[in-house]
């Protein structure tokens, strides 16, 4: 089985994501780039309203969702930790309701 995403599978994940997430700011480190002779440049996803790249990830899986199902009042995220804090915040961005390990996480 092959685990790496096509082009246009990404592609298609970004388009999904544009109406939700601004894009993650792109700065040249002089430094490194000298470093390296070859232009270096950091993706600063701590910019991220979560401060991780892992809310693309968590917008993604509820964009992909079947419609009916993502017409559900809420939606459980079976790991605690990390995770379930993005897709927590994917939840209030669409005023739902989210939950893990049977906590609701939201005051709503």
């Amino acid at each position: 089985m092959n685990d790496l995403l096509s082009h246009a599978e990404i592609e298609a994940a970004a388009e999904r994501l544009r109406a939700y997430l601004e894009p993650t700011p792109l700065i040249r480190s002089a430094y490194y780039s000298a470093q390296m002779r070859a232009n270096v440049y950091f993706k600063l996803e701590m910019l991220q309203p979560t401060h991780s790249f892992k809310v693309r990830g968590a917008f993604n899986a509820m964009l992909s969702l079947p419609p009916e199902q993502r017409q559900r009042r809420r939606v459980a995220q079976g790991r605690p930790g990390g995770r379930a804090r993005l897709r927590h915040f994917a939840h209030r961005r669409f005023r739902r309701r989210s939950g893990s390990c049977g906590t609701v996480l939201d005051d709503g």
